[in-house]
């Protein structure tokens, strides 16, 4: 598959943007692990994905060079704005763990496939391994 990027540098770091408005990429944040290889790939610190908006022109996600989200910028966004009004996109698995850990089983969660709405909610109540420790009262420890 083709995919047509831009890479910039800018205070130490690298990073590239991939335009998504208009073209779906499978397994994203897996391509962009491999991306991101110093040696074999195109290496970046970061990849800012645009994506399609309802609202705006276009929506952007930041991942990390490992596929990760980026907690230094949700902290920043935690730290000014009310987590309970903002709506968290979260596709994969591993993405809505890391928001239901760090946020409470509460949390508001975008851009779930219908087929998994029923797998997000029994991780946001517990009933799945990634978060069933993190329901337990501490004295069962």
């Amino acid at each position: 598959m083709k995919i047509n990027f831009t890479k910039m540098h800018g205070l130490g770091n690298d990073f590239i943007v991939i335009d998504c408005r208009k073209k779906n990429i499978p397994s994203l944040s897996r391509l962009i692990k491999k991306l991101s290889h110093r040696q074999f790939g195109i290496g970046f610190d970061q990849a800012l994905i645009l994506l399609p908006s309802k609202k705006a022109d276009f929506r952007m996600d930041i991942y990390n060079a490992d596929g990760s989200a980026n907690s230094e910028l949700i902290d920043d966004i935690i730290h000014e704005i009310e987590p309970e009004k903002v709506l968290w996109e979260a596709p994969n698995k591993a993405q809505q763990v890391y928001f239901i850990k760090l946020l409470g089983h509460n949390v508001n969660l975008g851009n779930i496939a219908t087929n998994e709405v029923f797998a997000l909610e029994a991780l946001r109540l517990g009933l799945r391994g990634d978060t069933f420790f993190d329901f337990l009262p501490n004295h069962c420890f």
